[in-house]
């Protein structure tokens, strides 16, 4: 099963990384694509300047001159002739400073006079009589200042401007024309770059083209095209247009479509190798070692038969033999460590018993003795009622006491301490009625509590509480308002407390709350503890932390 799951993984690897490459190869498609739109549309957009530049300078010399000529007095004159033989007098007189208005720069092939009765003049050129009754039908039917008349297999194209009297009253035109063959001569100048497009219009009439195309051809392309451009020449009527064909994304597409599957189907080869060669030399020997360790978990592994993993294999041999070494050594440590804790425990027992077994023993036997040479026999027999159950509470070997007959222990030592310092201090603990229910550790209760009475009610009274709450986890609180502990000596108690410092050189009276801490973490665990906080001049305040216990152990 894990041997599957090895090749499903890899397997499953192998195909995300294929599709990254595929996605990758479609990204570089469009990339590449994108790439090379903005190339051509850029060359396009430099070559649409020249074209336009050059084309536009010829039609509007054409313009030009129809303009210069309809004005010229010769040919008004022309127009206002009385006889047919005047007008062609006045035409052959007009034709030599007609040609310096026309110019050698104008491409017009033919320019021809024409009076609204139907006469007409050739100033320049041999355009035929047909060809010229054709343009003047065409004037006449429409009000087009562009034309483009056939004839005798030739195509013209060109432009006409009215001619006026004096008073402003047209009397004729001027045909300015060009054969169709010199403009298309124009624009295959234009013609290196064969995605590059270049077509004159005349309204909706396609005059010429560098490209075989029709004038529904050109608006299809409107959409179609990288770059369109369209522009009016001036005045003449001609409009230019300027278009990029689209052939880049369909030439990369049958690049695309032909080189993807030959990808896909090479990745699949070779994943195909690949996965046969790392099931051979990977898989196979990872399942070896596998089924060892779940068949023999605590044996040393077994070679594979490959190198590389047989070197790995005696590595992870010696680093087990050097772990199960130290895994002896540290249990003989342990061990080692919890009768270190355990000697601790007692010692610290010891030490608690010590106080109220000699010290407290005599003390308050000096008590019971002066009590007796006083007469107040009652008083020192409930004291030596006291101190015996004390000292059957300090020497009892368990180790766990009830939370109630600490409390009630507590009592029993606050009595005899409230004889032997009369009026000193009050006492408060109230049990509760589940008391009973949970154990604690012995005496940590009181060695605090004989701490606050002996050192915090120095030259005052106050009094002491005991609480109790058992939620999560038990707290026992011992409060008292005595003289407290100056904020300089507190926190070297409170820093001690947290770094667990030898009880060395901490106060006599505070070797007893180190003592208990340690106690606390030693039976109980690191999360459980301590806590003081105190106020100079307003008291003491001494939180107990241990965990609900609900059985004497």
């Amino acid at each position: 099963m894990k041997k599957r799951g090895l090749v499903f993984n890899f397997i499953l690897t192998m195909v995300i990384f294929s599709l990254l490459l595929v996605s990758m190869w479609v990204v570089f498609y469009f990339t590449t694509k994108r790439a090379f739109m903005n190339n051509m549309t850029a060359q396009a957009e430099t070559i649409s300047e020249s074209v336009t530049k050059g084309i536009e300078d010829e039609l509007l010399s054409v313009d030009e001159a129809a303009y210069e000529l309809a004005r010229y007095d010769g040919i008004i004159d022309m127009m206002s002739a009385s006889d047919t033989r005047r007008f062609y007098d006045l035409g052959q007189a007009v034709s030599a400073g007609a040609s310096s208005l026309i110019g050698n720069n104008c491409p017009a092939d033919n320019v021809v006079v024409i009076r609204d009765d139907g006469l007409f003049y050739r100033l320049k050129g041999q355009m035929s009589n047909t060809a010229v009754r054709r343009a003047i039908h065409l004037i006449g039917t429409g009000d087009k200042s562009v034309i483009a008349v056939s004839t005798g297999g030739v195509t013209y194209a060109g432009c006409n401007e009215r001619i006026g009297d004096a008073d402003g009253n047209g009397t004729g035109y001027v045909l300015l024309l060009i054969e169709k063959s010199r403009l298309k001569e124009l624009l295959s100048s234009f013609d290196k770059t064969e995605y590059i497009g270049v077509a004159v219009t005349a309204g909706e009439e396609l005059i010429c083209a560098n490209k075989d195309i029709s004038y529904q051809d050109l608006e299809d392309l409107v959409g179609r095209s990288a770059l369109y451009r369209e522009k009016a020449i001036g005045l003449t009527g001609f409009d230019l247009h300027i278009y990029c064909e689209d052939t880049v994304p369909e030439r990369m597409g049958r690049y695309f479509r032909i080189a993807l599957p030959l990808t896909i189907g090479m990745l699949l080869i070779v994943v195909w190798l690949f996965v046969r060669y790392w099931n051979k030399h990977i898989v196979s020997p990872i399942d070896t070692i596998i089924e060892s360790t779940t068949d023999a978990p605590d044996s040393h592994i077994p070679l594979t038969g490959e190198e590389y993993f047989d070197d790995l294999v005696e590595h992870v041999n010696d680093a087990l033999t050097r772990i199960e070494e130290r895994d002896r050594q540290l249990y003989e440590s342990d061990i080692k460590i919890k009768e270190s804790e355990l000697m601790m425990e007692r010692t610290l027992m010891s030490l608690l018993k010590k106080q109220i077994n000699a010290h407290f023993t005599v003390n308050t036997m000096s008590v019971v003795r002066a009590l007796i040479n006083k007469g107040d026999k009652e008083t020192a027999a409930m004291i030596c009622d006291e101190l015996s159950g004390l000292l059957r509470y300090a020497n009892a070997v368990d180790e766990y006491i009830s939370l109630m007959d600490e409390f009630m222990v507590l009592g029993q030592y606050v009595s005899i301490m409230q004889v032997r310092y009369p009026g000193r201090f009050s006492f408060t603990a109230e049990p509760g009625d589940n008391f009973d229910e949970y154990y604690i550790p012995r005496m940590l209760l009181q060695p605090i509590v004989e701490n606050a009475i002996t050192h915090g009610f120095v030259g005052r009274t106050g009094k002491i509480c005991v609480t109790a709450d058992i939620g999560d986890v038990l707290h026992i609180v011992i409060s008292d308002n005595g003289i407290g502990i100056p904020a300089d000596k507190l926190k070297v108690i409170r820093d001690r407390l947290a770094e667990d410092e030898n009880t060395e050189g901490s106060g006599l009276e505070h070797v007893a709350l180190l003592n208990i801490r340690k106690r606390i973490r030693m039976v109980c665990g690191p999360e459980y503890g301590l806590d003081i906080t105190s106020v100079e001049g307003e008291g003491t305040t001494v939180t107990l932390t241990l965990p609900v216990r609900t059985d004497r152990g």
